[in-house]
């Protein structure tokens, strides 16, 4: 008896059955693409709740800084006897200083993106590098001006220490997208794109008196760095991977 006839005629090859993912294999894609998804949008809040606080907390420092500074420079513009060099001392006092002045100034303003410092830190496995002896971190600049807008004291990280009494006497050259107090201006806060973005704090310097209106001796204004708000998340968002 004869063999029955193929369904299939001679020379075609047969169909191979593609190769199907299993139901547990497309069970763990799904899960492990949901898990992805949820620490994504944790990882998100994180940074824009830990930006909003460092942002805040930048901003706070800086005006305790200039509110200090406004407060200790009242008596030395009202004596004017070696007001010039008492302001110096008092405002070299309080931009950012560390034992290690050059890395101190690469560590003033940060121009690497955000994915570099986050990489950076993930080898370091989530570890902070301090600078020793660090004070005042992220204070760029801080200068005394009289009422005329003239500056009478001056210190500021981004330029060399002999480089500042070349503006002594001279107007205050106000940062991009900043201002000028004038006398009756509270304190003031503006943010300018000029070192990689800072913030410009401005605090008028007042004699208070009992009896009469308050006397308005000049301003103090302040650079506050946000490059080190980017650090700073960078290093949140490392930790939290």
């Amino acid at each position: 008896m004869a063999d029955a006839a193929p369904d299939t005629p001679q020379g075609v090859p047969k169909k191979r059955r593609g190769f199907r993912f299993g139901l547990r294999f497309r069970f763990i894609l799904v899960l492990g693409m949901f898990i992805l998804a949820i620490m994504g949008a944790v990882i998100y809040l994180v940074r824009e709740q830990q930006q909003a606080a460092l942002d805040k907390e930048i901003r706070e420092r800086g005006l305790a800084l200039a509110r200090a500074l406004a407060a200790n420079s009242v008596e030395p513009l009202a004596l004017e006897e070696e007001a010039t060099l008492q302001l110096m001392l008092l405002v070299r006092d309080v931009i950012q200083t560390s034992d290690d002045p050059g890395a101190g100034r690469r560590h003033l303003y940060m121009t690497d993106s955000v994915m570099k410092m986050l990489w950076e830190n993930l080898k370091r496995l989530g570890r902070e590098v301090r600078l020793t002896g660090l004070r005042n971190e992220g204070v760029l600049f801080a200068r005394v001006v009289d009422p005329a807008g003239g500056t009478i004291a001056v210190a500021d990280m981004l330029r060399p220490p002999e480089a500042w009494f070349e503006e002594l006497e001279q107007p205050y050259q106000p940062a991009p997208k900043t201002g000028l107090l004038a006398p009756g201006d509270g304190e003031k806060t503006w943010e300018s794109p000029s070192s990689h973005g800072m913030y410009v704090i401005a605090v008028p310097v007042l004699q208070r008196s009992p009896d009469a209106p308050d006397t308005f001796m000049g301003s103090v204004y302040l650079g506050m760095n946000q490059s080190i708000v980017r650090r700073a998340l960078a290093l949140a968002v490392s930790k939290l991977l």
